[in-house]
């Protein structure tokens, strides 16, 4: 969590050490910075929530583990026993 403001701090100051941003006299360039790469750490954020293994199956309810039988619940996609990964019955 501390990441996403973190970031962008860095970014900021980073520009300034570099010299891309004058030092102390814009303060508007340093806010377009500093929001640019919130922007840019919120967008890895989503693709990362919402994108990242959707093609995989996901179970539609409870689901009981082929490897050791372990009831799991529905949002878990791994086997919270035994490590499996959640494979829809064929």
């Amino acid at each position: 969590m501390v990441g996403y403001f973190l970031v962008p701090m860095l970014v900021s100051t980073l520009a300034t050490l570099l010299g891309v941003l004058p030092k102390g006299k814009s303060d508007d360039a340093q806010i377009l910075y500093f929001v640019t790469s919130l922007a840019w750490v919120a967008a890895l954020a989503f693709c990362a929530r919402f994108l990242l293994g959707r093609e995989f199956a996901k179970p539609g309810g409870m689901w009981s583990c082929p490897n050791c039988r372990y009831l799991n619940q529905p949002y878990a996609v791994i086997c919270e026993a035994c490590r499996q990964p959640y494979a829809p019955k064929s």
